[in-house]
C-alpha cells in the first residue's frame, strides 16, 4: 500500500473495483436505494440516512435527519431504514424536487 492509498483510506474513499461497493447497511426499496447514516449527537445516535434513485439525467439524492434518538448504533441504523421507507411511501419522487 502506497502513501496515496493511505491518504485515500483516511478520507474514506472506496476502491471502484471493490466487489463490495455498497455502503454498510444499504438496502434497496422498490427502485430507491437507502443508506442509513451513523450520526452521533451527544450520547445518542440519530435517525438519518440518504435515499437515492437513478433517473434519466443521473442519480438524485435526498438526505434526511430526524429527531429520533437511539442509545444503540445498530438500532438507529435499522430505524433509519424504516423511516426512509415511510418517506418514500408518503412522498415518492417529490423528495427530489428542489424546494
Amino acid at each position: 500500500m502506497g502513501f496515496g492509498d493511505f491518504l485515500r483510506g483516511l478520507k474514506g474513499a472506496r476502491d471502484p473495483q471493490s466487489k463490495d461497493d455498497a455502503p454498510e447497511g444499504a438496502v434497496q426499496y422498490y427502485e430507491y436505494n437507502i443508506v442509513p447514516v451513523a450520526m452521533k449527537e451527544g450520547g445518542h445516535w440519530l435517525t438519518a440516512g440518504i435515499i437515492s434513485k437513478t433517473f434519466d439525467d443521473g442519480v438524485r439524492e435526498h438526505h434526511f435527519v430526524r429527531g429520533d434518538r437511539h442509545g444503540d448504533k445498530v438500532i438507529a441504523r435499522e430505524y433509519s431504514k424504516v423511516k426512509a421507507q415511510q418517506i418514500i411511501d408518503i412522498e415518492g419522487d417529490r423528495i427530489f424536487d428542489d424546494h
